[in-house]
This record gives structure tokens, C-alpha cells and sequence, in this order.
């Protein structure tokens, strides 16, 4: 050896390497940061957003941010202290103390106001995604009452129904929803639609989109929100959820049975709101400095969109009441026992965090794509 170190092809991967990127790993940074520029987030936005269509009969409606806070009070706890009818610049946007600040709804403000309604959009993509996540969000300045929907049983058959009303069950100030289109970054389809429903998702994947979705337009999703609870559905329906059934032994010979759905109500003739064109994006933090949008302070507000501390006073026997209401003549045949049984059921499904309001959406699962 002559004591002279080779030259390296260029690309070589060495730590300290001081030669230029080789075609390969070129291809390779191009691949890493295939995220989606502004125009072309507009333009899906513009193609796929959703039309939601809210019930009927919904008298909770939605609303802008700057509307809700407006018929707000911002309290802060630790300091005994409040804002009335808070600006977006109110809100505490860094720090945490669990349960410190929450927001107060004005009495008269529950109905909220859809002349100032749009989708808050946030385009969600990390380096090494394939795919974009349109997320639009809804906010209503009430959640309101839950209904049930009550079947009463002899020997298994349906001999009477009923739909009881289970107010303050699912009551709360606040109510955020989300829908994602989820896109592919190369060839700018949809590959998912997922749904928010009290908490949970339900998803929608390749074939089943056109299958469970009304598209207008051949690309605009049609989703439902519930009456009162805001919850979205693909299409009509009584779409009842958290089934319950409890039956028994009635002397002399009689086999009866109560079972309950909870009730999420969607259809047409309501007010509409296109995505498309009634819709601010709040958030698409990959995009580079030139192209980024501005995003509101509400967007790092990290505490609850509604009271702290609040409780439902409503009991297993309150709602076995209303059950026993439903059922009419059945309710005579009816042991306490079953019907006490489906009421402790049915009530820890509404009174999750009592009448508290709802995270802000920064925290929630579907934020983050989940």
C-alpha cells in the first residue's frame, strides 16, 4: 500500500461523507418527502369534501368557533377568575394544569347557529406516509338528550315498542365530530373514510365507499349527523347502537323479554353543509414555510370545550321509569328485575364523563389518524 486512501464512488455512504448524493439514494429522499403541496391540497379538498347533512328535527345545531366562544365565559379555577365571551386569543394555548380552564355555554345558546357553520379542515401527513388524511371537523354548541328505542318480548316475539326519551342522558355543552378522506398521495384517490361516533370510529374502505356512501358529484360523500347526539352515519337510518336484552321465567308459563337499542337517528330534508366550499384549513404542519396556512390559536387550546366537574342526576330507577313507559300494557308482565337490569346497562353508555364537555380535538385519537 502506497499509504493513499481510494476515492469513493459519489453517493458513498460514509458518516463523514462530504460527496455528493448518488442517483439511489436521490431516489430515495424524493420517496421520503412525497407529501402533498398546498394546491394540491385544495384541490382534493375541493374534490372530495364530504356534505353533511344534519336531521330534520335537529334544533342543536352547528357553529363557528368564533360563534360558540362568543356565548361562552372562559373560567379559570385556579385563579377564581373569568373572560366573558372570550376571543380566540383568550385561550390559553401553552401549559397544562388538568382542569383549569373550561368554557361556560350562555343559557340561550344551545341551538348554535349554522349560518356561521363550516369544516375545520386539518391535513394530517409525516415523512414515509403514502397516503394524506383530510380530516374535517364539526363543532355544535350542544349535544343533546339520548333516545332509546325499547322492544318488549314474549317468548322471543316483539309484541310491543317504544321509544323513550332519556334526557339529560348524552347531555353536554360542546360537541366535536370528524370525518376523515383519507388519500393517496400518487394517484390522489380515496382509500378510507372513517367516522366519528361517541367516541369510536367506524371505517369505510375501497369498494365499500361507493357501496355505503350517496357520492354527489361521483366524488362528494354524503354523511349524516344523528339527531341531537351529532354522531356520523353513511346514510338513513334509525342506526341503533349499544343493544341490550335481559328475559326471564314469568309464572305460571310465560317467557318475557325487554331489549333496548339507543337510537341515533339520521335524515334527509335538513340543513346542509358542502365541505368543499364552507371549510378553513387549520392545520397542515408539513408544508413548508412559502406554503403553510395560518393556523388559529384555538387549534393548541388543550383543555375541555365545555364545564369541568359537572354530574348527571339521573338514576338506574329514573330510566327503568322510562322504559316501563315505553313498553305501555307490557310494562304490567314485566319483572322489575329485567327491567332494572337493562336500565343499569343502558346508563353507563351516556354518562361517560357526565355532562362534561368535550376534549379539544388537538387531543383526540382521529387528530393523530387513529
Amino acid at each position: 500500500m502506497d499509504g493513499t486512501e481510494k476515492a469513493k464512488p459519489e453517493g458513498y455512504g460514509g458518516v463523514n461523507c462530504q460527496t455528493s448524493v448518488g442517483p439511489w439514494e436521490k431516489f430515495i429522499v424524493a420517496e421520503l418527502n412525497d407529501g402533498l403541496n398546498r394546491a394540491e391540497l385544495e384541490e382534493l379538498i375541493a374534490k372530495y369534501g364530504p356534505i353533511l347533512k344534519l336531521h330534520k328535527d335537529e334544533i342543536y345545531d352547528n357553529c363557528s368557533v368564533e360563534w360558540f366562544l362568543q356565548h361562552c365565559r372562559l373560567i379559570d379555577s385556579k385563579s377564581g377568575t373569568f373572560v366573558g365571551h372570550p376571543s380566540v386569543d383568550d385561550l390559553p394555548q401553552v401549559g397544562w394544569e388538568a382542569g383549569r380552564f373550561w368554557l361556560e355555554l350562555d343559557a340561550g345558546a344551545k341551538g348554535g347557529d349554522f349560518s356561521t357553520a363550516k369544516a375545520y379542515v386539518r391535513a394530517r401527513w409525516t415523512q414515509g406516509m403514502t397516503y394524506t388524511d383530510l380530516q374535517f371537523w364539526f363543532l355544535s354548541a350542544y349535544n343533546g338528550p339520548g333516545t332509546g328505542h325499547v322492544n318488549g318480548l314474549l317468548w322471543d316475539t316483539i309484541v310491543h315498542s317504544g321509544d323513550p326519551d332519556l334526557a339529560p342522558l348524552g347531555e353536554h355543552i360542546g360537541d366535536w365530530e370528524c370525518c376523515i378522506i383519507r388519500v393517496d398521495n400518487k394517484g390522489k384517490h380515496v382509500l378510507e373514510i372513517i367516522l366519528s361516533q361517541h367516541g369510536d370510529t367506524v371505517s369505510f374502505k375501497g369498494s365499500e365507499i361507493p357501496k355505503s356512501f350517496q357520492l354527489v358529484g361521483g366524488s362528494h360523500p354524503v354523511i349524516y349527523s344523528s339527531r341531537n347526539g351529532h354522531a356520523l352515519y353513511p346514510s338513513v337510518s334509525a342506526n341503533y347502537t349499544q343493544h341490550q336484552k335481559f328475559s326471564g321465567w314469568v309464572p305460571p308459563l310465560t317467557w318475557v323479554g325487554i331489549e333496548a337499542f339507543l337510537r341515533n337517528d339520521t335524515s334527509d330534508g335538513g340543513k346542509t353543509l358542502e365541505c368543499s366550499k364552507h371549510y378553513q384549513v387549520i392545520s397542515a404542519d408539513f408544508l413548508e414555510k412559502e406554503e403553510a396556512f395560518d393556523e388559529p390559536g384555538w387549534v393548541n387550546y388543550h383543555y375541555r370545550w365545555g364545564p369541568e366537574g359537572t354530574t348527571t342526576k339521573l338514576t338506574a330507577k329514573a330510566v327503568s321509569e322510562a322504559l316501563y313507559a315505553a313498553l305501555g300494557w307490557l310494562a304490567a308482565t314485566t319483572p322489575g328485575f329485567l327491567m332494572n337490569a337493562l336500565a343499569s346497562a343502558i346508563l353507563p353508555h351516556y354518562v361517560k364523563d357526565d355532562l362534561n364537555g368535550p376534549g379539544a380535538p388537538i387531543g383526540q385519537k382521529m387528530w393523530n389518524g387513529q
